[in-house]
């Protein structure tokens, strides 16, 4: 996919309803609006076979080509929470994101991509996986790419561990 750039038109990065982006891309596809939605492949196996679904790579977030009166009509769907206004040097660094996801998107054929949200220290995490999972803590510092220490408090005590940043997600 191109992602072109023009003086009428410009990438509109929406904000979807919760899993409302593939509703969200039909509706483009209905208007012929070019639009972008990222999937990532997840395989689990199920009883004998394994189970291919893709997923939004960044969910609740799809990326439109428009121009004002396109950007109307999308305004009249039912799936968006909202428009991320951007001005042209932020559309050109979008774009060029995008072409970098995009590679990222076809290299899943080979490669496993994981994809989370950029954890800070003193973020606030539940634990998703392991077993310590249902667990909130604090992220106190980051440890390389993928490594980050979380305190965990529990009956007064506090306990710090090194996790896996995919094994946490953010608390809202």
């Amino acid at each position: 996919m191109d992602f072109p750039f023009s003086e009428e038109r410009f990438w509109l990065p929406v904000h979807t309803l919760p899993r409302c982006e593939k509703k969200f891309i039909r509706f483009c596809n209905s208007y012929k609006i070019t639009s972008y939605l990222p999937l990532k492949i997840k395989v689990r196996t199920k009883g004998r076979g394994t189970v291919r679904t893709e997923l939004p790579m960044f969910p609740g977030y799809a990326f439109a080509w428009v121009d004002p009166i396109e950007r109307n009509k999308l305004a009249q769907t039912n799936t968006i929470v909202n428009f991320i206004a951007l001005n042209r040097d932020q559309e050109a660094s979008l774009i060029e994101t995008l072409e970098s996801v995009r590679i990222l998107e076809c290299m899943q054929e080979n490669e496993e991509i994981v994809v989370s949200p950029e954890i800070q220290p003193g973020s606030e995490v539940k634990v998703s996986a392991g077993p310590l999972r249902g667990l909130n803590g604090l992220v106190t510092k980051r440890k390389g790419i993928h490594r980050i220490v979380v305190n965990v408090e529990m009956i007064s005590r506090s306990i710090s561990m090194e996790l896996d940043s995919a094994d946490v997600e953010l608390e809202h």
